[in-house]
């Protein structure tokens, strides 16, 4: 990472491909020496050193997490998109339909 410190790194790859979950381990203090930046990307910070269980248990919350958001993503894929544009076109479909078949206001 040769002219790029680890805050500057992760802001690139969620550039890059934001729905990426990230853990930060850092050696910093404070969680105040990593913010703002690196909060509004990580979905964890970890402070070195890390017991093994901490991090396992962090990477274990993290996956869930991430099929969470997936399964809801693909929930709301399912759902009919019932936007403004196609209320218009439906509406534009029933009038022309109703001309076409010589039907009156009702």
């Amino acid at each position: 990472m040769a002219g790029m410190d680890g805050i500057e790194t992760l802001g690139m790859l969620k550039d890059i491909r934001p729905e990426m979950q990230c853990i930060v381990l850092t050696g910093l203090h404070t969680p105040e020496d990593f913010l703002p930046e690196g909060e509004k990307n990580a979905c964890s910070l970890l402070f070195k050193p890390v017991d093994f269980e901490s991090l396992a248990q962090t990477i274990r919350e993290v996956h869930n997490q991430g099929l969470k958001r997936r399964d809801e993503k693909k929930e709301q894929e399912k759902k009919p998109v019932h936007s403004a544009r196609n209320r218009s076109k439906f509406k534009e479909t029933f009038i022309k339909l109703k001309k076409l078949y010589g039907v009156e206001n009702g």
